[in-house]
């Protein structure tokens, strides 16, 4: 036996689906972009950046490839110790 949607249902299912992509986009759309900028930029250069969330909290990443080390750290305070003490 099978049931079929209402045509209502079935525009619900669309639109949701259709609103669970593009949600997504911009994300998947910044990760690959942030991936792309690093390839381009590679070398032995401490690479730093910020990142912002919705909810308005910031974030301050670095990766060192000489070492291969790297952080992720809430205030630009921290950044900047943690850049210091790489340089001592």
């Amino acid at each position: 036996m099978t049931t079929s949607q209402t045509p209502e249902a079935v525009s619900q299912a669309s639109l949701n689906a259709s609103k669970n992509a593009s949600t997504r986009f911009p994300l998947i759309f910044k990760t690959v972009w942030q991936r792309l900028f690093v390839w381009l930029t590679s070398g032995d250069e401490l690479r730093v950046w910020k990142t912002s969330e919705r909810n308005g909290e910031t974030g301050w990443h670095a990766y060192d490839p000489t070492t291969g080390r790297s952080i992720c750290v809430a205030s630009d305070a921290e950044m900047r110790e943690w850049i210091e003490q790489r340089y001592h």
